[in-house]
């Protein structure tokens, strides 16, 4: 049965105790990884740095692309950290760290234009810890270096507190956690980027939802607005995961309840709009199409059959699975760092038998139906993530789709795994023991190849 906000806080101090130890283990780990060496990092922090000041949305000027003002102070920061990436044999030298560490802020005096394109498709909301602990560092007097690994811990106390709280609510299945362990989740969770915070704000909506169905019980009504605020951070932040907005329709179908009705309704509009926004106001000259976004879009929604040949011909090719695999597993740094060869077939192994362990199916018909739905909507998702970059990162006309990364596949691999992972069933003692022990021995060999791939690229 669901519990309230209050109650889980109440009930569950033990979560709280280990999540805090898990930070703890998490900080300490992130020390080998530098700063800005998360894919797009750096417009990720200068973006958290705007929220903190409140400006919610980018500026453009003439012949740039879409960013804002940032801090001087931190604009060196980021650029210094910014010789990393793509030069594995680069690495900073004692001087050269001491410098970034005492590097301090310069306030409104001086600011410079940083241009943040990849970022101008997110939901404000999303970046909120990232930009509490920024300012909370610039408000103290700190370095921006301590600034920025304050901000770097607010998000992971942030994941980790939301992840505690789905885990509360439903049993996940062992192929979630497995995929949680993968190097390249754990590795993106330590970072202050998106993936980490839409994960988990993913799990939590799949857990609230699929909560409410198993209790057979009207949604509460802090249920419905956490699902629905949940949801329009992820969909506003991942437009793949736009299929996820069917779940508060799927509740009304199911409890007739009108107010999972009118919110599915306003988070259609409130997603749908902010896409139109984004897309429409953001200048993104990264990549040189002679056909624009809306252009490229309006071609394929007239032609679907063209989609879905690019899309084949992009699946058919070994090179580019090869990549989805070894970047959903595990590609550090900018995919800069990849792990040593051997952990890669042994990672593919645990995640198959991760899989064997978490299925379960039970014949009731509204099981039956929450499953199809979870499935239709991790089908729906992962076609959306071709379809995005083939319409915002690949020039037209395309033979394959470029810009495509395993990880983008991770909420999609989760839904899947809860549809077919019993929905938090309780099983018997030697199976449960069975399923811990494959779940300590798979995360051992993920944190190894974690540590490893760290040592190998940031040592030094």
């Amino acid at each position: 049965m669901i519990s309230s906000l209050s109650e889980f806080f109440q009930n569950h101090r033990g979560r709280l105790l280990i999540c805090l130890l898990l930070a703890l283990a998490g900080w300490l780990l992130s020390l080998k990884i530098p700063p800005m060496q998360s894919p797009d990092e750096n417009q990720h922090v200068a973006r958290a740095y705007l929220l903190a000041h409140g400006d919610l949305t980018l500026s453009t000027l003439p012949s740039r692309n879409s960013g804002g003002w940032v801090d001087g102070g931190l604009v060196s920061f980021i650029n210094g950290y910014m010789t990393l990436p793509g030069h594995p044999a680069r690495h900073l030298s004692a001087s050269e760290r001491a410098q970034l560490d005492n590097t301090r802020w310069q306030g409104e005096v001086s600011r410079a234009f940083f241009e943040m394109p990849g970022t101008g498709y997110y939901m404000p909301l999303a970046y909120l810890p990232h930009a509490v602990g920024l300012r909370a560092g610039e408000w103290a007097g700190l370095s921006v270096d301590r600034s920025y690994r304050l901000a770097r811990m607010a998000v992971l106390l942030a994941c980790l507190g939301l992840l505690a709280w789905s885990f509360s609510l439903l049993r996940p299945p062992s192929l979630v956690l497995a995929v949680l362990l993968l190097p390249m989740s754990v590795f993106q969770l330590l970072s202050p980027s998106l993936d980490g915070l839409t994960t988990s704000l993913a799990l939590l909506a799949i857990s609230i939802f699929l909560s409410v169905l198993r209790g057979g019980q009207v949604t509460p009504r802090w249920a419905s607005w956490t699902l629905a605020t949940s949801l329009l951070i992820v969909v506003g932040s991942r437009v793949h995961l736009l299929p996820m907005l069917l779940m508060p329709f799927f509740l009304f179908w199911k409890h007739r309840h009108r107010r999972d009705l009118y919110l599915g309704i306003g988070l259609v509009l409130a997603s749908l709009g902010w896409v139109a926004y984004a897309l429409l106001s953001t200048t993104d000259l990264r990549v040189v199409r002679s056909h624009g976004t809306v252009e490229v879009l309006r071609h394929y929604l007239k032609s679907p059959q063209d989609y879905v040949r690019v899309v084949w011909r992009t699946l058919l090719n070994a090179d580019l699975r090869d990549f989805y695999f070894r970047s959903f597993v595990g590609n550090l740094g900018w995919l800069d760092a990849p792990l040593r060869s051997f952990f890669y077939p042994w990672l593919g192994v645990g995640l198959c038998l991760c899989a064997l362990a978490s299925l379960s199916w039970r014949k009731g018909v509204e099981d039956v139906q929450a499953r199809t739905v979870l499935l239709a909507i991790a089908i729906a998702s992962a076609s959306l993530v071709f379809l995005a970059l083939l319409v915002t990162w690949t020039p037209h006309p395309a033979s394959v789709i470029l810009g495509v990364q395993g990880r983008y596949f991770v909420v999609p691999v989760l839904l899947t795994a809860y549809a077919l992972g019993g929905f938090g069933r309780t099983r018997g003692l030697w199976r449960q023991c069975m399923d811990w022990l494959l779940l300590a021995a798979f995360a051992g060999l993920s944190l190894t190849a974690l540590i490893l791939g760290l040592q190998d690229r940031f040592a030094g």
